[in-house]
């Protein structure tokens, strides 16, 4: 009997590796070809597989037009996974509408992958695989499908699972029922316990605890412990800090493995709770179910954890090949112009660290040399600022710390803006430090939304086939939006509020200002008394009384 032909565009070596071991394992040809659509194209017409998986952006062409590529040579036989760093439904949608049969949110389990290749490979060739095959996966899976749900969700994977387990093990209906909305799982009326597991990654250990009271599952929590992999350490730090620092001691405490020194501490959990304590690892039966549900949900954290660095690091990955720049962009700076009603205009600088907003390193500078309305001179005069201050800082001028956003060269500049602004910053940032960071603009359709990066040469990348890009600039762009129309709104209420104090009698712009700076709003200074007036500088006795009586009248 023919191998199975597998082929997949390499999605990071550890993935690949993973996947290539598994699959293999369980007889299957597997073809890897660099992540690049064009060659992926050429690679599966000459190798004419029966399953592919894609990235779903790749340079040269998408997985969507690989397929369509594919088809339209005369190729009909090979059945189309999909895999990306993130969730989208409408993008999963699309792909599965164009006859994608499955979409692997990374990371994801080989295992799953590989099942899922001989199944469809199964169902090509019409014939039993020599590997067995698990059935009931299938069976559920196109259920969920039938009754609408849809395999992108958060949880799908756990619900698909969760059901299988139950068709092969009865007794974890009979251990674990479901009753209404806030009792959750039901145990012995009279058990009173705490179910403790930990588990660990390369770079983390998560400690999970379930709560039964009065037979019912009354609370869930767990604790992630990062840069370390010492779980018995954690254990033995965990477990006495948790319930000997104020936490409620239940009559037993099941965990899966007893820490260091067990006697010792269940004499002090004893002597805490005034009653005997049972700290035990269960062997068999029910609560050693429950012990294995808590590891499973220690497990499933850090699979969370471990899942959004990746999809970060994925977005950061495909931003830098979308842009074309040599490594991911960790540090991004977006500046955006707010022009004020009296020709005075601010910019909003907002910083991204990781792929998260940095809100510690948000600035805002108010133009010096700009009059009136000029955005590429605003622009200009802004960044060149900003190159001062990293040039300041270096000098030891400045803080040279991480206290001080500005001491940070940035891996990419976002502006708010096209071709002119981009040129006027580039313009700005020759002979500076800062001159050689990628430098582009953010441009907005007719309806403000973000529709193309552009660079100072006019040149333009459209992001709209890029999803996760092309949501991650909008969201950078509104953001730095915000930002900068925050600070205009707020410093429209701060003028606003002098001018209703300056309205009062003998309450001049420098009163005025010391009021809102002592009282902070207009509402406090109406509810001050006038004792409370008396104590802001430069008022007086009879100027507090004279004030107090005015805000009454």
């Amino acid at each position: 009997m023919d191998k199975i032909k597998f082929l997949m565009s390499d999605t990071g070596a550890e993935i690949t590796a993973a996947c290539r071991e598994a699959l293999e394992q369980k007889g299957v040809e597997v073809t890897v070809v660099e992540k690049d659509g064009l060659k992926v194209l050429q690679k599966m017409l000459a190798v004419r597989p029966q399953v592919v998986l894609l990235d779903a952006f790749m340079p040269g062409l998408d997985a969507l037009a690989v397929k369509q590529k594919y088809n339209a040579a005369g190729e009909r036989h090979t059945s189309f996974f999909v895999t990306g760093a993130f969730q989208s439904e409408e993008m999963v949608q699309e792909l599965l509408d164009e006859g994608f049969a499955y979409y692997f949110v990374k990371p994801f389990d080989e295992m799953v992958l590989a099942n899922r290749v001989l199944k469809v490979a199964a169902g090509q060739e019409k014939r039993i695989l020599h590997t067995s095959v698990d059935s009931d996966e299938l069976t559920v899976t196109e259920i969920l499908h039938q009754i609408g749900v849809p395999a992108h969700i958060k949880g799908y994977q756990y619900l698909r699972e969760a059901i299988i387990i139950a068709v092969n093990d009865m007794d974890v209906i009979n251990a674990i029922t479901k009753v209404s909305a806030g009792q959750k799982v039901i145990v012995d009326p009279d058990v009173e316990m705490d179910v403790v597991a930990l588990a660990g990654t390369p770079s983390s250990v998560c400690a999970a605890v379930l709560r039964f009271r009065e037979g019912r599952l009354t609370d869930k929590r767990e604790f992630v412990f990062h840069d370390t992999t010492d779980i018995e350490a954690v254990r033995e730090e965990f477990l006495p800090q948790y319930y000997l620092d104020g936490e409620t001691i239940p009559k037993t405490i099941a965990v899966d493995t007893l820490p260091p020194d067990a006697e010792a501490l269940n004499q002090a959990l004893n002597e805490a709770r005034g009653s005997k304590v049972e700290l035990y690892v269960p062997q068999r039966g029910d609560v050693a179910k429950l012990v294995t549900m808590a590891y499973t949900n220690a497990v499933e954290r850090l699979g969370r954890e471990s899942g959004r660095y990746t999809r970060e690091e994925k977005l950061l990955e495909e931003a830098a090949q979308v842009l074309g720049l040599k490594t991911p962009p960790r540090v991004i700076e977006s500046y955006d112009i707010s022009n004020w009603g009296d020709g005075s205009s601010v910019c909003g600088m907002v910083v991204f660290k990781d792929g998260k907003p940095y809100r510690a390193g948000y600035r805002r500078f108010k133009m010096r040399t700009v009059a009136g309305t000029d955005d590429y001179a605003s622009m200009a005069e802004t960044l060149s600022r900003r190159a001062a201050e990293y040039e300041a800082a270096r000098r030891g001028e400045k803080p040279d710390n991480e206290t001080n956003q500005f001491a940070t060269m940035p891996d990419l500049l976002l502006i708010d803006g096209g071709r002119g602004q981009v040129s006027a910053v580039k313009q700005a940032l020759r002979g500076t430090a800062l001159e050689h960071v990628p430098t582009f603009g953010m441009v907005k359709d007719d309806h403000h939304r973000t529709r193309a990066i552009v660079d100072d040469a006019g040149g333009e990348i459209a992001i709209n086939r890029h999803r996760n890009i092309f949501t991650f600039v909008t969201n950078i762009q509104d953001e730095t939006h915000r930002y900068a129309n925050d600070y205009r709104k707020r410093m429209m209420h701060k003028k606003s509020y002098a001018a209703t104090l300056t309205e009062l009698p003998g309450v001049g712009p420098k009163t005025s200002a010391a009021l809102l700076a002592h009282f902070k709003t207009v509402t406090a200074v109406k509810q001050a008394s006038i004792s409370d007036l008396e104590e802001v500088k430069g008022i007086s006795h009879a100027k507090a009384e004279n004030i107090y009586n005015a805000l009454r009248q």
